[in-house]
């Protein structure tokens, strides 16, 4: 029987990525309340001052995006101390893994939180697999990015084999689902504990 882990999760791996994520989801707010068409936008550069009134918006600043990171830190450190109790993963599905055992370094960087979890497993020696096809990467094709996932994992996932799935909390309702019609597969879903 092959067993699959998976951790709904949210794939902040530093401060200055979450607060680039956060300015980035502005500047395409501020971008659609001007009516920019979607066709012009990657074209578009926006004035210092624009810029300034779009970050004045930002209700998480400072202190607040640093209290978020620490929270979704906390997160990441409790399931990594949750599954050095397991017995080792053989294989690991990273959401935004273009090629097998390709990590981006941004990843890892730091030894706590999401980087801390994701050196564990290197050092554990799993092999981590391609997880995305850039055919259907983009906002809008979630549910091809879920089949793809689910599929290569039903490919590539061994008899006896164990394998954590590292994919976003977005996902979880349409990738249990599918990996629940799975019958070689004992799958879970890892739920932190209040």
């Amino acid at each position: 029987m092959r067993e699959l882990l998976y951790y709904p999760m949210i794939h902040i791996p530093s401060e200055d990525y979450l607060r680039d994520s956060i300015t980035n989801l502005l500047l395409e707010k501020k971008i659609k309340e001007l009516k920019i068409p979607n066709l012009f936008t990657d074209k578009i550069v926006l004035k210092d001052d624009t810029i300034e009134e779009v970050l004045s918006g930002l209700t998480l600043v400072g202190q607040e995006i640093s209290e978020l990171y620490k929270l979704i830190n906390s997160d990441w450190n409790e399931f990594t101390d949750f599954i050095k109790t397991k017995p080792p993963f053989n294989r690991v599905y990273l959401e935004g893994i273009f090629s097998k055992g390709e990590i981006p370094k941004f990843l890892f960087e730091k030894d706590e939180g999401m980087g801390g979890c994701i050196k564990y497993l290197i050092n554990q020696g799993a092999i981590f697999e391609k997880t995305e096809n850039i055919n259907f990467y983009n906002d809008e094709n979630h549910k091809a990015r879920e089949e793809f996932v689910c599929k290569k994992i039903k490919k590539t996932l061994k008899d006896s084999e164990r394998g954590l799935l590292l994919y976003g909390a977005a996902h979880a309702l349409n990738l249990s689902k599918m990996l629940s019609s799975y019958k070689s597969i004992n799958s879970e879903i890892y739920s932190q504990k209040d």
